[in-house]
């Protein structure tokens, strides 16, 4: 921001009120901080909000919102920028589709990993005769359908899918899906994955023998058996960096999902499944090898 005008206003508004979104409001303030300190001529104002009782009295410069709830109350203010961040690729299209005239000013940073690497690590877990991949589908999340037939294609798997409308058709869909599948890959998807569906396809899966692959440590927590994700942490630094380049030179990056990732494994769950997994670290690595070489193969091309 030029020097002479007043202080940029930012706001991060929250979805929720519980620990991970405390953790991401304390990890966003004090990056914000660090990197303001270094790269800007004024220091942002900085108000943290959630949605609860929340009453926009003023538009800021630039809005942060924090999670679905937060990126559909975003747009009532009018901010100058927006700037979303852990909610799906699937809910960032949906809102620059519903209010294009805002595209210019809305960016995102993704909850949902790459499906490129969902799919490595699915080839890193699965024994060499065991090639069939689950989906169910939600009504966000069947978007993701042809990418998903790419990457099963390219990565010599065969993709099973499942259809939903809504969350009462998720438990008769698992029960047909379990049977038919070597491992159930989750995708962030409300109608699918929530409170009243996880406990019930979790166990459906694990009856099965069918280990899931997770989008969230949370889901391992939960039973799940492996998941790559972007810790909340790491987010709020995204967010904070993006927030100090937007400060500091009145823009925001590209759209997108973290660099950075992290592997969790439930290894009572792993062996339970008959799955022998190396620690998260060593997995971490060997997706990390296995990117660097799909980018090699990219750039010789």
């Amino acid at each position: 921001m030029p020097t002479g005008q007043a202080a940029p206003r930012l706001e991060l508004l929250l979805s929720h009120e519980g620990d991970e979104y405390r953790e991401l409001a304390e990890t966003f303030q004090a990056e914000l901080a660090r990197g303001c300190a270094l790269r800007c001529t004024e220091s942002p104002e900085l108000q943290i909000s959630t949605i609860r009782n929340w009453q926009p009295k003023h538009s800021a410069d630039l809005l942060i919102a924090v999670g679905n709830k937060a990126a559909i109350h975003a747009l009532v203010s009018q901010p100058r920028r927006l700037l979303y961040g852990l909610i799906p690729r699937t809910t960032w299209e949906n809102l620059t589709r519903l209010y294009p005239s805002a595209n210019s000013r809305q960016n995102a940073v993704y909850l949902d990993q790459p499906l490129a690497r969902q799919f490595d690590l699915i080839a890193l877990t699965l024994p060499a005769d065991k090639r069939r991949v689950g989906v169910i589908l939600g009504p966000e999340s069947s978007a993701y359908r042809p990418a998903l037939r790419a990457q099963a294609a390219n990565h010599g798997v065969e993709l099973i899918t499942e259809q939903v409308l809504n969350h009462d058709e998720v438990g008769p869909a698992v029960e047909r899906l379990s049977a038919r599948i070597d491992i159930l890959l989750a995708l962030p998807d409300a109608e699918v994955f929530n409170r009243e569906t996880l406990y019930g396809i979790l166990l459906t899966s694990y009856s099965a023998r069918v280990p899931v692959v997770g989008y969230s440590a949370a889901l391992v927590e939960a039973g799940a058996m492996i998941a790559v994700y972007t810790p909340v942490s790491v987010i709020a630094r995204d967010l904070a960096r993006a927030s100090v380049a937007f400060v500091a030179d009145g823009d925001l990056p590209e759209a997108g999902p973290s660099r950075s990732f992290a592997v969790a494994i439930n290894h009572n769950v792993a062996r339970s499944l008959g799955y022998d997994l190396p620690d998260s670290v060593l997995m971490h690595k060997q997706l990390t090898a296995l990117e660097g070489r799909d980018a090699a193969a990219q750039a010789a091309q």
